[in-house]
């Protein structure tokens, strides 16, 4: 089954991804990546959880106020890392490091209103899952040069709704 947007349709569509990814202070980055873990030396083991209830409210092209569109959520991560040797690093990570949510309601361009009063918002949702395994190797004289990589598996799920349309 296809589905055709016109121009405004797409334009709209795209602004409110602009803006989902400004409900957040950079962009979809949420948690940073881990990988910052493996410059330091020994065994390390951390937990991280996160709620963030942001307000972030602006003025539409067309003069009228949007209220608060911002969405709460919430985020997690763990990860372990620990030295085989004085060459050899290794290290398991989970985080959700993107995501986005929004819902623009009232009355202003990013809503309409059906014939029985009900509004239908536009609302955008991203989530990310994202499993790390990585492998370090110290080089030079003093192993002060460090190369590491491994197997990333990342899981997004996105929603948007535009007007109440599912996109």
């Amino acid at each position: 089954m296809s589905k055709y947007f016109t121009l405004s349709q797409l334009t709209c569509a795209l602004a409110t991804s602009s803006l989902a990814s400004m409900a957040s202070a950079s962009g979809l980055d949420r948690s940073g990546q881990p990988s910052e873990d493996f410059s330091s030396s020994g065994t390390i083991a951390y937990a991280s959880a996160y709620h963030i209830s942001p307000d972030v409210t602006g003025v539409g092209v067309d003069g009228k106020n949007i209220s608060d569109f911002a969405e709460e959520y919430e985020g997690y991560g763990y990860g372990v890392k620990t030295d085989i040797n004085d060459k050899f690093s290794v290290g398991v990570f989970y985080d959700q490091p993107f995501g986005a949510a929004v819902r623009f309601e009232g009355d202003n361009i990013l809503t309409s209103t059906n014939t029985d009063g009900s509004i239908n918002s536009t609302t955008a949702d991203v989530s990310t899952d994202n499993f790390t395994g990585l492998l370090s190797v110290n080089l030079g004289a003093k192993n002060n040069f460090k190369v590491y990589g491994g197997p990333v598996l990342q899981k997004i799920k996105a929603d948007v709704k535009l007007n109440g349309d599912v996109l």
